[in-house]
């Protein structure tokens, strides 16, 4: 005869409600953190010769939330900025190397924080 099964707990249901009030919580933080190191990278990596260092301090990175989903967006805050990253083939261009560079390694570190989310 099969034995009855009885519930004295239930801590899936009140974990699952909670999780992605703390997984947006949680990719706030990462990403907020992540913005500068992505602009700390753009900095250090941009490919011209600086005559006035403004437009490498003028490069920024700032972590945003739109539509509940998290980024960072990369940017030029010198007007000139765009012909740094079109003209000659993209040759002196810093936003689109940043992005495929850093977004690779964010990729995967949200990876990680996801799995030692999922385990606790």
């Amino acid at each position: 005869m099969p034995r009855n099964v009885v519930w004295t707990s239930d801590t899936l249901t009140p974990g699952l409600a909670t999780f992605s009030t703390k997984l947006d919580a949680a990719l706030g933080l990462f990403m907020e953190y992540n913005e500068t190191k992505v602009q700390d990278y753009m900095r250090t990596k941009a490919p011209w010769t600086d005559r006035t260092g403004n437009a490498r301090q003028g490069l920024f990175a700032k972590a945003y939330k739109h539509s509940g989903a998290h980024g960072i967006v990369a940017y030029h805050t010198m007007p000139y900025g765009v012909w740094l990253e079109v003209k000659h083939d993209g040759q002196f261009a810093i936003i689109t190397p940043t992005i495929q560079s850093e977004g690779k390694r964010i990729m995967k570190d949200v990876g990680k924080l996801l799995t030692k989310m999922a385990s606790r």
